[in-house]
This record gives structure tokens, sequence and C-alpha cells, in this order.
């Protein structure tokens, strides 16, 4: 048996999130990328143009358990001879085991998960002014808090007559789409510098969402087949191209909404006497705002309330067999909980989700011809129950960069406690790299997790930068801003 199902239970079932993918935003020639991620980048870059054909990043990370000894291309390959060596009998006690479960005596990143699927996209300039569209498609999911009882130790065997907790915690998933418009405006100051603004509004298509939330502290115990615990406050809720009349699936949009984009950059330009420099910038500081906005589902949506007391274990556990139709599993569920009413839990057919906003912070330093020192800074701003969660990112590194060629290192922190070494180099329009490099081609003693991406865009041929040496990035006059530096 290959342990595929063991790296799919690491990119699905487990920790995992888009990572920022450095190598994308960062340099000089990150185009659509760039103003993805902070909508004030591109106004005072060299390129006049930046196309994308398309891109992806998938990331993936867990604190469920870990693959030993292995890196992730070699994972893939790995035999098992028998399957419960994933999770041996005597918990973990097979050395030999190539998935070990983790236990944990709090609470835990139990579900993270992002894709983003970058379709065709532009931006170009105009003098001060930069313009563009971009369109992606993403995946999200995440539970933050998990509870400890969740461990595999506890789920192995739950014990008759003891006592086990299960604490709040919050479940949420989303499929989306969004359609995006870029304005940026490039303001020359008068100590010479420049102050870059960009905005992203953008238009939100719901295709798929759901959550499951425990509200409130679950105590309870089991004799043989029964549940005994104090009432628990469960909710959940979906929206779904799946049939209610049958097994059948049609892929939809249930739902629409609206998002927003924020950015800023002050900019130091170079000395007007190093024009052997081709980079516009000596040092630049961003700030921005990213994925601020929210989806309304009210198609095939639905909201239950679940109000769980004593339940029959040996009916919970059939109720997913022989099912007539998708819908056929809540309604079954309904009844198992409420004495045979399988409507009584639905209280509302529509909801609101919120997409992953985040805080970003970046510094970016040109210390020499063709090298630049970066510092990004990523917060999540997670404010709504029903909110997908942004990662926390800090990540430090370095560059070399030319027209047709690029090639970048960094460290990274990623949920301020996962260390990881990136890279990435782009040949022309085509970017390859990971943040997480040591994990693809490295044998990790706990690989909890990994990521790749790349890019494929057309850029300008030639320099495709402003040709007039007497007029800087967005058309100042260079002499002038020459005066300011003589003050």
């Amino acid at each position: 048996m290959h342990t595929s199902f063991i790296l799919l239970f690491l990119f699905f079932s487990a920790t995992s999130y888009g990572q920022r993918y450095l190598g994308n935003h960062i340099g000089g020639y990150s185009g659509v990328y760039g103003i993805q991620e902070n909508p004030a980048s591109f106004v005072y870059k060299r390129p006049k143009w930046d196309i994308n054909i398309v891109g992806n990043g998938l990331f993936a990370y867990t604190e469920y358990g870990y693959l030993k000894d292995e890196t992730f291309f070699s994972a893939l390959n790995k035999e098992i001879t028998n399957g419960m060596d994933t999770i041996p009998l005597g918990f973990n006690g097979d050395e030999n085991s190539v998935f070990f479960a983790n236990t944990y005596d709090q609470s835990l990143n139990g579900l993270m998960f992002q894709q983003t699927i970058h379709l065709p996209s532009f931006c170009f300039k105009l003098n001060r002014f930069s313009l563009g569209a971009f369109s992606n498609v993403k995946l999200a999911a995440d539970a933050l808090e998990a509870p400890n009882f969740f461990n595999y130790k506890n789920l192995e065997r739950i014990i008759d007559f003891d006592p086990y907790t299960v604490t709040p915690f919050s479940v949420n998933a989303m499929a989306w789409g969004e359609i995006g418009l870029h304005f940026g405006y490039a303001h020359e100051l008068e100590n010479g510098h420049t102050l870059a603004v960009g905005v992203n509004p953008k238009y939100l298509l719901g295709f798929e969402a759901g959550y499951i939330q425990n509200k409130s502290d679950y105590s309870f115990y089991r004799e043989r087949d029964t549940f005994f615990a104090s009432t628990a406050s469960v909710a959940m809720g979906f929206a779904s191209g799946a049939s209610r009349t049958s097994k059948d699936y049609n892929f939809g949009i249930q739902g629409t909404g609206l998002g927003l984009d924020l950015g800023a950059e002050y900019i130091i330009p170079n000395q007007d006497d190093d024009e052997d420099n081709p980079s516009p910038h000596y040092m630049k500081f961003g700030v921005a705002i990213k994925d601020l906005g929210s989806i309304a589902f009210n198609k095939n949506t639905e909201q239950h309330n679940y109000g769980v007391k004593n339940a029959d274990f040996g009916v919970l556990n059939s109720i997913n067999k022989n099912l007539n139709h998708n819908y056929d599993i809540i309604k079954r569920l309904s009844a198992a909980i409420y004495q045979g009413d399988s409507l009584i839990s639905k209280v509302a057919d529509d909801m609101t989700f919120y997409t992953p906003t985040s805080l970003n912070l970046s510094w970016d330093y040109n210390f020499r011809k063709y090298f630049y020192m970066n510092a990004f800074v990523s917060r999540r701003l997670k404010t709504m129950e029903r909110q997908i969660a942004a990662p926390n990112v800090m990540a430090v590194g370095a560059r070399f960069e030319q027209r047709w060629l690029e090639a970048g290192a960094s460290v990274s922190l990623t949920e301020d406690k996962w260390f990881g070494i990136g890279t990435y180099v782009r040949l022309g329009l085509l970017t390859i790299g990971s943040d997480h490099i040591n994990a693809l081609l490295f044998g990790q003693p706990r690989l909890r997790g990994a990521d790749i991406y790349m890019s494929l865009k057309i850029m300008p041929f030639g320099s495709g930068e402003y040709k007039d040496p007497g007029m800087d990035n967005i058309g100042n006059n260079r002499g002038r801003r020459a005066g300011c530096y003589n003050q």
C-alpha cells in the first residue's frame, strides 16, 4: 500500500493553509501576483505591463501527526506492507511506522487548508497610475482550536465509564471564486520620495461552504452503545450543489458577495547619479489589508441547531447507511436527536461567510546592484464566527533579480511555530518555488507538511522600462528630484 492516503490526510484532513509564496509577490517583476498581496506594489515598478497565464499554490501542515524520517517526495513512493503500520496498536508502539499520531494535552491546530488557482489576469501602468483585472479560485478550511479529545489516542478507543470533555470549537470550509479590478496611484512627495496607494474591489462567487460549531463544553461518558452527557449546543450549516432528491451533484454558484484589498507603499528611490542600477527603489515599506469581504449564501443553503444530550451511539453509527439521497443523513440526524422529528433542527435557509482577512507588512532593500533583502509579516484578522482564517507568517529573505533571471532564498515561521527554508527561481516567464524546500528535499525527523507553487506569465520583451533618462519610473523630472537630495 502506498502512503498516498497519508499525504492526502496531511493535505486535506489536517492543518494546511496557503503559504505566502514569497517568490511570486516580493520581487520587482511580481506584477499581477504582487498587487494581490499589496495593491500599491505595481505602480512604481519597472515593467509597464504584466499578464498571468496560470498559477497554482498549495501548502499543507498538520499537528495531528507526522511522517518520520521522510521527505515529501520520498513519502510518495513509500510502501507499507500492512495498513495498520500507520496507526499501530499500542499507540505507535511500532518504531518502523511511517505515520505517527500525536497526543495532546491542549488545543491544537486541527485543520487548516487553502489552495489558490490563479486564472488569466493582467495589469499595466499609465504614468502615475496602474490598472488591472484578475481572477482566482480558492479553497480553504480551518479549525484553529480543535479540542485535545480529537487526538488519535482518544479516538482509537473510547473506554466505557471514563469521563471525556469536548471543549468549544468551530470548523469552517469554503470554496469560492473572485473577479477583481485593480487601481493604483503613485504620488511624489516634496522630499523626492513616493507614496503609492492601491485598491482591489472584488466580486465574490460562493461555490461551496460549510461549518460545524460546538458552542459549549460537552462532558460525557459512554456505557456500551449509549452516551450519557451534559447538553451540548451544536450548530452546523452548509451550502452545496449536492442534490436534495438524489445522490447527484451539480456544481454551481450558491451565493455572491463583495471583497476589497487596500494597500500603500512608501518608496525611497535610488540616487539619480546611480544610473547603472536598474532598481527604481533604494528601499520601500508596504502595508496592506488583504481579503476583506464576505459572501451571502442563499441558494441550496441550510443551517441546523442541535441540543445533544444522551444519544444512542448505535443509531448514530448507522444513520449513514442505505441513504436515499444526499440530504437523507441530515434528516436522520435530526430524527435521532429529537425523538423522530427530522425537520426540527433546521433554523435558516441562508448564511454568511467571511473571507480570510489579513494585515500584511513588508520591507524591501536594494543593497547592491541586482541584490535585495526583504522581510514580510502577515497576521490574520479573524473576528467573525463564520470566517476562514488567514495564516500567520513571518519571513526574511534575499534575492538576485534581473529581467529574465531571478532567484531567492528565505527563512519563515508559520503559525509562530513551524520553521521553513524556502527558495525559488524565475527563468523568464516561469516561476517555481517552495517556502519549505527542506520538507521537499531533505528527510525530516517529523515531516508535518510541505508546499510548492508555480506561475507562468507574459511580460514585455526588451527592458519594459521608461526610456527617457530625464524621467523617473512614474514620469517625474529626475533633475528636480535630484535637487531635493542636495538640499
